[in-house]
């Protein structure tokens, strides 16, 4: 009988082995997907139409209260253009960068007013476009007027 009961816990050690060995270790790295444009989650990700410090705020990060203003640089912002030459490169503040999705680590994401960009740190080129206080992520991200824009100024 003793025979028996080992075999039995032979085998049931066998198989928790077996199963430990398969399963997925919570301390593994989490995998992000790498985005090199602007999602839907990301213009979702901020709050629009709330009141900041007293007053009416279009766009921003609500819980912060945070209210992005507007910037004459925002229409200068053309896709597939370099940022003119008298915008700085600072990227967007933390909290911008933590709630957007992940990023190529070759672009470098940058907020001037209300609007986003991805703009590639060595030729300065700006890569995508998005407008914050677009009444939806197809307005958000119209690049069509930016082919416009570009055409004419060539």
């Amino acid at each position: 009988m003793h025979i028996l009961g080992y075999g039995i816990l032979g085998t049931v050690c066998a198989a928790a082995g077996v199963f430990f060995a398969y399963a997925s270790n919570p301390f593994d790295p989490v995998e992000h997907e790498v985005m090199n444009t602007f999602t839907s989650a990301d213009f979702e990700a901020f709050d629009r139409e709330f009141e900041a410090h007293g007053r009416k705020c279009d766009v921003g990060i609500a819980a912060y209260k945070i209210c992005f203003g507007t910037s004459p640089l925002e229409k200068q912002l053309i896709v597939g253009q370099p940022l003119p030459d008298h915008a700085p490169l600072v990227g967007a503040e933390f909290r911008i960068i933590v709630k957007t999705d992940l990023k190529a680590p070759d672009v470098k994401t940058a907020r001037y007013g209300q609007t986003l960009v991805l703009v590639d740190p060595q030729t300065r080129i700006v890569r995508d476009k998005m407008q914050l206080t677009a009444i939806d992520y197809a307005a958000a991200r119209d690049t069509e007027t930016d082919m416009i824009v570009a055409a004419a100024s060539t």
